[in-house]
């Protein structure tokens, strides 16, 4: 991968910018955003881009809009903005008001666009669209790496058709992280200057398998966690098929991993058991091998906890996606909750640890600021993970 140009060394004074952000935050029934995490990870870019006297149209989407739905409006968002950006920012809900705002807009000054995917050409990446909105503006900032992912038109078509396109802050953040594991994330043998471990979580290996033959290359280990142990576990017979989830149409094509990778990946050895889910009369730790059909895995047991503190303590580089239980039901959320103890442990220790995805970062409270880096992005961080790139990153690259 090429180099970037930032924000440092652009000079974007009185240039209309074309900033692509995901500002798909959660909204509760009053139009407050609940979480601002998103926002709250771009503001350097969008602070440095006023400071330094650009005239920026601001392009988010929210949601999976099928139409232009007033639910979906980017519109909720501009209190939000102007608290944080400590002026007014403008609105359009069309490309041509737009370009009439851009046009008098004074230097520093924000215009956020309506919701881009109200669009139908955005996702479709339509050439004519795609060219229609990068004749607003002169400079392409892409701070969205979260759906970087997509070939969508403000995130692949947009920037191929503009000389100047810019990473921004946060994006650079999670693509030095993530490109620095894909290049160094390996090693041959476990010791502290190589040993790489990689913590799966989520329900099916199904459709995690490219992830997985990417991870394989990069780690020394994996331990897989969630409803994707369970395939492994009932596939290398350790686990008696019945209440636990499992894939058993995948059956097969899990044990022949197994069978081909026999030292690189470590299954759970117990796990947290219970009759029902919802109202739970029995709760036991088992070994897995004594796991009863009847009963239903919701976490990991102490032995798979010590197991994995015993490989973090071991490894300089960690990544982490998808929890290791049923992390919504307390307590079946301990299992998790030892892995980010675990995790914010080994980084005090100068390990690299890297946690992406939704989930995950809900396990994580307020452990988050003690990992190395947190990802914003689910889908993009896997993506990246599996190709060591992105579409919406590889065509910034122009140095």
């Amino acid at each position: 991968m090429g180099g970037f140009l930032t924000l440092e060394n652009a000079d974007v004074a009185g240039k209309n910018v074309f900033l692509r952000l995901d500002l798909n935050m959660p909204v509760d029934d009053e139009g407050n955003v609940t979480d601002t995490s998103r926002l709250d990870a771009s503001m350097q870019t969008l602070l440095a881009l006023k400071e330094k006297g650009a005239k920026t149209l601001i392009v988010t989407h929210r949601g999976r809009p099928q139409k232009r739905e007033e639910a979906l409006s980017t519109k909720i968002l501009l209190p939000l903005l102007e608290e944080k950006l400590h002026q007014k920012v403008k609105f359009s809900e069309t490309l041509e008001h737009a370009q009439e705002m851009l046009q008098t807009l004074e230097e520093g000054q924000f215009v956020l666009l309506e919701n881009i995917r109200f669009w139908k050409g955005e996702e479709e990446n339509e050439s004519d669209f795609s060219a229609d909105l990068a004749s607003l503006c002169s400079i392409y900032v892409n701070d969205a790496f979260s759906v970087s992912h997509r070939k969508h038109a403000s995130v692949y078509g947009v920037p191929k058709r503009m000389e100047v396109r810019i990473a921004g802050y946060n994006l650079l953040t999670e693509v030095t992280y993530l490109k620095q594991f894909c290049e160094k994330g390996w090693g041959e043998a476990p010791n502290a200057k190589t040993y790489t471990l990689s913590l799966l979580g989520g329900a099916k290996v199904s459709t995690k398998m490219k992830l997985l033959e990417s991870l394989l290359k990069l780690s020394t280990l994996i331990i897989p966690g969630g409803g994707m142990a369970n395939t492994f576990l009932v596939a290398a017979g350790l686990l008696k098929p019945g209440a636990s989830f499992y894939e058993k149409d995948f059956l097969e094509e899990a044990g022949a991993f197994l069978r081909k990778n026999p030292l690189k990946f470590m299954l759970p050895i117990d796990a947290i058991v219970v009759d029902d889910l919802d109202h739970p009369t029995l709760t036991m730790t088992l070994d897995i091998v004594n796991v009863p059909p009847k009963l239903k895995i919701v976490d990991i047991g102490p032995k798979t906890r010590q197991m994995i503190e015993d490989k973090v303590s071991l490894a300089s580089t960690i990544v982490w996606n998808g929890p290791f239980g049923v992390f919504e039901k307390k307590p079946f959320d301990e299992g998790s909750a030892s892995i980010v103890h675990s995790l914010s442990k080994r980084t005090k220790e100068g390990a690299t640890t890297l946690v992406g995805g939704g989930d995950t970062l809900a396990c994580l409270g307020d452990d988050k600021k003690n990992l190395s880096f947190v990802s914003t992005a689910g889908g993009a961080f896997l993506e990246y993970l599996e190709e060591c790139g992105l579409p919406g990153v590889s065509v910034l690259c122009q140095l």
